[in-house]
């Protein structure tokens, strides 16, 4: 019996953890979003995003490390040395001790002593207010970094599912309380504090199962710089990937605005929201693979990881063309539903973004491949020059209207699809 057979378990609850965090985040989302606006002014909600965005850059502090470690925890893991998976567990949770020692006054300071409704130019926020939602919600954002020592823990004692239940669980619980409390007529500042209170139950939570693990205790006692060191080039890498998500989603919408104006980034904004399904599709596979890919690579079996990856490369596959002939045929009459008949978009226009996730989808289901057993440096930059290009795209394709700028964007994608492609035939000559 293959490796991949003994692991099939595993890879459907992996599968199935990911699809419903998916439709966990985008249910909470549909259901909150409604209830903030019927409760608040839009002003007063456009404010709170604003505010909250604030804080939740503290969570790049992290640079990409959780999960270079948390590879690294499961393929020595997989290999046997249980020595070395509790070094780098206790290198991790030594690092992150040091850097809250750090963080915490720096959060302190960044929201006491700067005047953020001033600042912002907030209106409906009062000053007290704006101060205390960023002190609070930055603690939430240091919570939200330990999560990712719980998440390596988790992954290690092969409970990667469980760990992807129960977080999605308490983000709907969060949101839950948060639209109890606003419903309640809470200041923003009230909202912010059930918001913490919440993650520091579920952080808890996972702390004190993490406790309890065998393989992979929770400890700092054997730290060691050395292990942190190895670490630094991937996971450096994994925050180039962070970097281009940014160029890619906020880059493409300020290139289109230069060139066609702020009726294009309407426009195009909704459409792109649609067909993503289709990308966050590819999402789903990807992270479903990536626990067992390390896992198989640790145990040297790199037969069985060439397997993983096609079989969910053409599983993608099948979905995503399912997916594209859907969007194309209805994805018109939704759109001009759902915005109410302000974005009328063609079959054309909705067929090349359909286009243009499906190859993103593939190309992230085989960079996440590579991303699994910590040798995606060179797969982050390509990235981030495939990003550029999109973006840098938008000037000239814009010609064409937005067709043209959903060609432009695929071929971009291609562009990346080609080097994973080829990056991934050279997996049988990996090794350890």
């Amino acid at each position: 019996m293959s490796l991949i057979s003994e692991r099939a378990p595993q890879l459907r609850e992996n599968i199935g953890a990911n699809a419903y965090g998916f439709v966990a985040t985008m249910g909470s989302q549909l259901c909150t979003v409604p209830v903030l606006l019927a409760t608040w002014t839009t002003r007063f909600y456009g404010e709170w995003l604003i505010l909250t965005a604030v804080p939740s850059y503290l969570a790049l502090a992290d640079v990409g490390l959780s999960t270079a470690i948390a590879n690294e925890m499961v393929m020595e893991n997989a290999g046997g040395d249980k020595l070395k998976v509790q070094r780098l567990a206790s290198t991790q949770v030594k690092f992150w001790l040091w850097a809250t020692v750090a963080l915490i006054p720096t959060v302190v300071i960044g929201s006491v002593g700067v005047n953020w409704a001033h600042t912002l130019s907030l209106t409906e926020i009062s000053a007290i207010d704006a101060n205390v939602v960023v002190l609070c919600l930055g603690f939430y954002a240091i919570l939200t970094l330990w999560g990712g020592v719980f998440y390596a823990h988790y992954r290690c004692e092969d409970k990667n599912a469980d760990f992807i239940l129960f977080q999605n669980h308490f983000r709907i619980l969060e949101q839950i309380v948060l639209c109890i409390v606003a419903v309640a007529h809470a200041t923003a500042a009230g909202c912010a504090v059930s918001l913490l209170l919440t993650r520091l139950v579920s952080s808890a939570y996972f702390a004190s199962k993490c406790l309890k693990f065998k393989e992979c205790r929770l400890s700092a006692v054997n730290g060691r710089l050395a292990e942190l060191k190895n670490m630094i080039g991937p996971s450096m890498a994994s925050l180039s990937f962070i970097a281009g998500n940014m160029i890619s989603g906020q880059g493409i919408l300020l290139a289109l605005n230069a060139t066609v104006g702020p009726t294009g980034v309407a426009a195009f904004s909704p459409v792109r929201t649609l067909t993503r399904i289709i990308a966050q599709i590819g999402n789903i596979v990807k992270h479903g693979l990536w626990p067992e890919i390390s896992h198989l690579f640790g145990a040297d079996s790199m037969s069985d990881v060439w397997r993983l990856a096609r079989l969910g490369s053409r599983s993608f596959l099948i979905l995503a063309t399912a997916a594209i002939l859907a969007l194309t045929s209805v994805g018109p009459w939704f759109t001009i539903h759902w915005t109410s008949g302000k974005v009328v978009p063609t079959r054309a226009f909705v067929f090349a973004m359909a286009m243009g996730a499906a190859v993103n989808g593939l190309w992230n289901i085989n960079m996440g491949i590579l991303q699994a057993i910590n040798r995606h440096r060179e797969g982050a930059l390509v990235y981030l020059i495939g990003t550029g290009c999109a973006v840098g795209s938008v000037f000239y394709t814009s010609k064409w209207g937005l067709v043209g700028v959903g060609y432009g964007v695929a071929l971009s994608e291609l562009l990346v699809l080609a080097w994973s492609l080829v990056r991934l035939q050279k997996i049988a000559s990996i090794r350890r």
